[in-house]
């Protein structure tokens, strides 16, 4: 009895505890939207230079508050059972260059030079959590650059085994700085344990503790090697499924049968690319050519993992790519050859193509676009926070929307009642009458239009909520320009073609 009883009040503690974090990351994640949402809204205004540098600094450090609420957040998710994995298909190429490309600016700031080396053997589609395993390199990755002062951070991505059905991968993030002691190793997973070293902005110690978790969830192993003042280095190994549809990255034109030649200061990059290119049919050979024996039909190609404007190899007069860190995702010909960004093996492969004097490849769809195009949608909000309120309206009307304001589900469910909408866009919690309930009043009363919940509650479950209640999506608050306008855009072609 007395263990039992024992149980039952560790249970109802930690319930309260779960419970208290639920209404505190809600409470705080309310006026951090406003926050948020007003400095991207600052953002696309005019402003002087001394004031875009403010605006940069307060941009950091709110990204940083949000990464610190989240962390908490799934903290407690992890101990009350509610962190699940979303198995979906994924490309893990463009997941691991997307990554990367995240953090090329961060590195360069820094003096580093950052580069992939991918695995050329990959499968092209694979089955697992790709957002789990995003947040895990995004953490390892952003630490890489943090703790290390110069010299280069490289994130290696390889299969491990290919069997029937299953498919092990491994990435690597590997740097060359500070390094860390076999003490502060086997306490590095520890949540909130920080190295004796680390400098003022290290966070709260949650990252890897909660990079640990995910991967033990997803079955997986996470190993570091390191050495102090030369470097660490980080191994996520997960087992991963092999889709059942077969479906397969954007296919791009097969490069020609001649000779590439294959130049970098560093040796494993050079192996990595030489992979790929004999992956895509070409004939690839590391180290600079003898111009005088170099074929007509001969493409050198360089790749240099920092900023890099100028071709290094004066002697070459035929044709030539120059990828760098710094290079576009589109290839761009100049007088003396081709240029491209050296984290982009799609872009590669087109800049390689157009040298040997191939067609040029059509940009590949899935990139997307910097521009929010206009909705002209007539939308519908309920929001009880004023500030919360104008932030919507000002998002909104960005993105070319009309909007009317209620403060509540009543008067939202009135105006309703008077007007012709596109969308209604509902706070979850309200006074009078909360988002659920102004849902279930207008299904109700027989509208069709499409409703989108906006929760600060950030636990699993909330989503399921909103749908099972008759919304058709659920935004977590706070959101961005880009995050609001993925979900309105679908209905911006419906809602025209109808007028």
């Amino acid at each position: 009895r007395q263990l039992m009883d024992a149980r039952q009040a560790a249970d109802e503690a930690n319930y309260a505890k779960s419970a208290f974090l639920s209404a505190l990351s809600h409470e705080i994640r309310t006026p951090l939207y406003g926050v948020l949402g007003t400095l991207e809204l600052l953002g696309l205004t005019p402003l002087a230079p001394r004031q875009q540098d403010y605006l940069d600094t307060i941009q950091r450090s709110s990204a940083s508050l949000f990464k610190l609420i989240s962390d908490v957040l799934d903290v407690s998710k992890i101990e009350a059972g509610q962190m699940t994995l979303e198995l979906q298909d994924f490309c893990p190429l463009e997941l691991t260059e997307d990554v990367v490309r995240t953090y090329s600016a961060f590195a360069r700031a820094k003096g580093l030079q950052l580069y992939a080396c991918i695995d050329s053997t990959l499968p092209d589609r694979l089955r697992g959590d790709p957002l789990r395993i995003r947040q895990i390199l995004n953490n390892l990755l952003s630490n890489a650059i943090k703790f290390t002062d110069n010299g280069r951070v490289a994130l290696r991505l390889r299969m491990l085994q290919n069997a029937a059905g299953n498919t092990e991968v491994q990435w690597q993030v590997s740097d060359s700085g500070v390094g860390i002691s076999l003490t502060q190793q086997q306490q590095l997973f520890d949540p909130f344990y920080q190295v004796n070293d680390a400098d003022s902005q290290a966070g709260a110690g949650l990252g890897l503790a909660i990079c640990k978790w995910l991967c033990e969830l997803m079955q997986g192993k996470l190993n570091v090697v390191s050495e102090p003042g030369l470097g660490s280095s980080f191994s996520l190994s997960v087992p991963l499924e092999q889709p059942s549809s077969g479906a397969s990255i954007i296919a791009l034109p097969e490069l020609a049968a001649d000779i590439v030649y294959v130049v970098s200061p560093i040796r494993e990059l050079a192996d990595s690319i030489s992979g790929w290119l004999r992956r895509w049919g070409a004939r690839p050979q590391i180290g600079a050519p003898d111009s005088q024996e170099a074929g007509a039909t001969a493409v050198l190609l360089e790749l240099h993992p920092a900023p890099c404007g100028q071709f290094s190899n004066p002697a070459w007069y035929g044709p030539r790519v120059l990828a760098s860190s710094d290079g576009a995702h589109e290839p761009q010909f100049s007088g003396d050859g081709w240029k491209v960004n050296l984290n982009d093996l799609a872009a590669i492969q087109r800049a390689v193509s157009q040298a040997q004097g191939g067609a040029t490849a059509p940009h590949p769809q899935h990139r997307k676009t910097h521009t929010l195009r206009p909705l002209q949608l007539y939308i519908l909000v309920a929001e009880d926070n004023v500030i919360n309120q104008l932030i919507l309206r000002d998002q909104l009307e960005e993105l070319g929307c009309t909007v009317t304001l209620a403060s509540d589900g009543e008067e939202a469910l009135s105006l309703w009642r008077e007007g012709a909408f596109d969308i209604v866009l509902t706070d979850v919690n309200m006074p009078r009458l909360n988002g659920y309930e102004l849902t279930a009043a207008l299904r109700h009363a027989g509208c069709v239009t499409p409703i989108i919940g906006a929760t600060a509650n950030a636990l699993r479950g909330e989503d399921a909520l909103c749908l099972a209640a008759g919304m058709n999506h659920c935004l977590v608050k706070p959101f961005t320009l880009r995050a609001l306008s993925a979900i309105l855009a679908p209905y911006e072609r419906v809602a025209h073609e109808a007028l």
